[in-house]
């Protein structure tokens, strides 16, 4: 695995600088934040490595475009189900299996 995520043309991070950490974007409304942190889970995506996304607006599900990703919400458009009933085998599945998941 390289070692670098080439985040755009002239833009790139050490991949140790976003695996097994917590890493948030903050900014105003309007500022790129959901551009940004998209751009981040293709890239971790593209280089194999699992991500989870906690998506409050729904803007996520689209990952399913560019790797096998789970999409767990109370929408039709989930693959499975997200309920305080699902949610601990989900995990258990995610974490064993080492799924990306998009929880919508």
């Amino acid at each position: 695995m390289d070692n670098r995520l080439q985040l755009g043309e002239d833009w790139a991070l050490p991949i140790d600088a976003l695996i097994g950490k917590r890493v948030a974007v903050l900014g105003k409304s309007g500022s790129g934040k959901t551009n940004t942190l998209a751009v981040l889970a293709e890239a971790l995506l593209g280089a194999g490595v699992p991500v989870i996304v906690v998506d409050a607006m729904g803007q996520f599900a689209g990952l399913r475009q560019v790797a096998p990703v789970l999409v767990a919400g109370a929408e039709d458009s989930a693959d499975v189900p997200l309920t305080a009933n699902t949610a601990g085998r989900l995990a258990e599945i995610v974490f064993a299996n080492r799924l990306s998941v998009v929880l919508d």
